[in-house]
């Protein structure tokens, strides 16, 4: 969206399949998204959010069980709040398990400049893709989400390492202080 008052320039927002069109279109210039958020922050650009997230191909963490483990404070966190949401279709349908399915749980608050968002990302797939809960690839789907000069510093101290994991043990001081 370009903002007809110069001083608030463009906003680029990217979701689910524009995240995977625009790597490939960074991918034919010869780029990956660290060159576009550093050319981005070197612009002068505001990073008001960033996700980071990590699908879980196999199902290693239980949705509903995490949620039963919040419920019952046995869930040791920095993070003082939890939601949890579960949704299904009212209408019978070719899956036999629907209605148990389509679990969230957010750990943290939702206001928060830092919170935690855990879904069954193989009903995500379903309802908005049609892919058949048995063949979406991914089970579950992990997201740390970052707004405001939370986004902006993690995204600060992401770019010098190119790659997360290296970030993250040397320190990455936006992420862990609460």
């Amino acid at each position: 969206m370009v903002s007809p008052d110069e001083e608030k320039g463009v906003l680029l927002e990217l979701k689910r399949k524009g995240c995977r069109q625009f790597e490939n279109f960074l991918l034919a210039q010869h780029r990956i998204w660290y060159n576009f958020f550093m050319d981005a922050l070197c612009d002068g650009s505001v990073c008001k959010r960033i996700d980071l997230a990590i699908n879980d191909m196999v199902g290693i963490l239980n949705i509903p069980e995490l949620t039963t483990k919040c419920r019952n404070e046995e869930c040791i966190s920095v993070f003082r709040s939890f939601k949890s949401f579960r949704s299904g279709e009212l209408v019978e349908s070719h899956e036999e398990n629907k209605s148990s399915m389509g679990h969230t749980l957010y750990i943290g608050s939702l206001k928060s400049e830092v919170y935690f968002c855990v879904y069954e990302k193989d009903y995500d797939q379903y309802v908005k893709c049609d892919i058949p809960v048995e063949e979406t690839p991914f089970k579950n789907r992990f997201e740390i989400r970052l707004k405001n000069r939370r986004a902006y510093y993690v995204l600060r101290d992401l770019l010098p390492y190119h790659d997360a994991e290296l970030a993250c043990k040397a320190g990455y001081p936006y992420l862990r202080d609460g």
